[in-house]
Parts: C-alpha cells; sequence; structure tokens
C-alpha cells in the first residue's frame, strides 16, 4: 500500500488490478464520456479501480492480513493513497471531480439526486467522523463503515440504469474519500 504503487505520470495506476470496477453504460455511452480522449478515459477508469483497492487495503487491515504492524502505520500508509486518489485528477489528462459535479449532464433532464442512492450510503454520508479521542477498537469500527460504504457506493455506481443514478454514485465516492481523509487527518491528534 501508499509507496508500493507505481506511476508513468501523476496518478496514473498501471497495472496490477484483478478486476477493474466495471463502469456502467449509462456513463459509457453519455456525451460527457465519450468527449474525453484516450487518456483521460483510461485514468477515469484507473482513478475508481484504486478506489476498490483502497476498499481492499481496509478489508485487509480489519481481517489482520495487513503488512502493516500498527493502526498508526495503516493509517498513515492508508493517507497516502487516498490523498494520491483525491488528488489524481488535475492536468490535461484528467477530467477533475469538479468538472464531474458541476457540468457532466448538462442538458439531460435528471442529474445527481441523493434519492438514486441506497439507504446505507445516505446513512454514511450523514454519519460522523471519529472522535478526537476514538481508541483503537472505534477507529477500526469507523474504517469498517466506511469500507462498506464506499464498496456501495462503487457497487451502486456499477449498477446504475441511468445518468442520473451514475452522477449521484459519483458524487457519493468522493464524499466518502473525502470524509475518509479528512478522518484520517484527525486520527493524528491520537
Amino acid at each position: 500500500m501508499g509507496e508500493g504503487r507505481q506511476y508513468d505520470l501523476p496518478g496514473s495506476l498501471l497495472g496490477g488490478l484483478d478486476m477493474p470496477i466495471q463502469l456502467p453504460d449509462a456513463l459509457l455511452r453519455s456525451d460527457d464520456y465519450l468527449e474525453l480522449n484516450e487518456k483521460q478515459a483510461f485514468n477515469l477508469q484507473a482513478r475508481f479501480d484504486y478506489i476498490d483497492e483502497i476498499v481492499d487495503d481496509i478489508t485487509q487491515w480489519l481481517n489482520g492480513v495487513s503488512d502493516s504492524e500498527t493502526l498508526d502505520d495503516f493509517l498513515n500508509m492508508l493517507e497516502v493513497d487516498v490523498a494520491v486518489n483525491q488528488n489524481l485528477n488535475t492536468g490535461d489528462n484528467y477530467e477533475s471531480s469538479w468538472v464531474i459535479h458541476s457540468s457532466w449532464g448538462d442538458g439531460v433532464e435528471e442529474k445527481a439526486s441523493w434519492d438514486k442512492l441506497p439507504t446505507d450510503v445516505l446513512t454514511s454520508l450523514d454519519d460522523d467522523l471519529p472522535k478526537l479521542s476514538a481508541g483503537d477498537t472505534e477507529v477500526n469500527a469507523w474504517l469498517e463503515n466506511q469500507r462498506n460504504a464506499l464498496r456501495r457506493a462503487l457497487e451502486t455506481l456499477s449498477d446504475a440504469n441511468d445518468f442520473a443514478e451514475t452522477l449521484s454514485s459519483i458524487l457519493a465516492v468522493d464524499i466518502l474519500m473525502a470524509k475518509l481523509l479528512a478522518g484520517i487527518y484527525k486520527l493524528r491528534f491520537r
């Protein structure tokens, strides 16, 4: 995790993933996606694959099979991965999250909507960050919740039936990743 990832350009994830996240047809056939160049499309796919890998890393930690010896070591490495993922999309070879959030779907009748998301994802979006005084057990419970919510949001993205559900899922994933990063930053005070 973290320093083990290799990039040819900042944020270009190279190989090694078992199965990529399946992007929905509603996205792949959209005008917004079809306007991406080949590198932008590759990097968008890589960003979601990287998030899936982060979810797997959290699972390994929770199952006691992580390379990290302590929770603090794990959080340190997790911070690197989440921060890199959230900052991947800058430059001409990327479609920024801001552009996706603010302009994708212009001209379509329905854009992102909270009612397109499963209840468990909505609950996680409203959940608090860990407390400053959180012990290891509480931190692991928070990590498990974040992992479950991210996994569910990625599944919702893959299974999206329309463009509004696609955009809603992307926004949920981005919020959950931002909350994960903010929580890890907050846990630096432990």
